[in-house]
């Protein structure tokens, strides 16, 4: 429902003029308020990330496995086999439509790099207002990292 009400819930047109300057958690909060205060927290980041006129990507991160470990785990593991550990990935991914026509991705399920403002945050190392990170952090489980490029990233 969440998705649904984040995608189709929110004008873009009535968004955009009130969506100016780096998106943070205290913009999306403040048009909230001011547009569609009935809203949840949840559809509004997804409606206005969506709308904020520069490249934007939503990240939900968790503990999860690989595909390939998760394919696995339903066939049973023999005593002298490890079990795979969760890594904190991004588990859902929603790039809004200008990140997707410049080409900036991150891919679902994919590792977050230890030195990322995420994972520091996930794990309780520190809480930064912001971070600038480079994309050529995040590798893909063969070893492919994606394209160096800078991002903001805000908390």
């Amino acid at each position: 429902m969440e998705v649904i009400a984040g995608r189709f819930g929110f004008w873009h047109e009535m968004l955009v003029p009130h969506a100016q300057g780096e998106i943070s958690f205290e913009a999306v909060e403040r048009i909230r308020m001011q547009h569609c205060p009935q809203a949840s927290g949840q559809a509004s980041l997804i409606g206005i990330a969506n709308a904020w006129p520069s490249p934007c990507i939503l990240i939900y991160a968790g503990l999860g496995l690989k595909k390939r470990d998760r394919d696995a785990l339903p066939q049973g593991t023999f005593g002298f086999s490890r079990t795979p550990s969760p890594e904190l990935r991004a588990l859902k991914v929603q790039a809004n439509e200008l990140a997707r026509e410049s080409s900036l991705t991150i891919f679902p399920n994919m590792r977050i790099p230890s030195r990322s403002v995420i994972y520091k945050v996930f794990s309780g190392e520190g809480v930064e207002a912001e971070a600038v990170e480079n994309l050529a952090w995040w590798s893909t489980s063969d070893g492919t990292a994606l394209t160096a490029q800078r991002v903001r990233v805000p908390f």
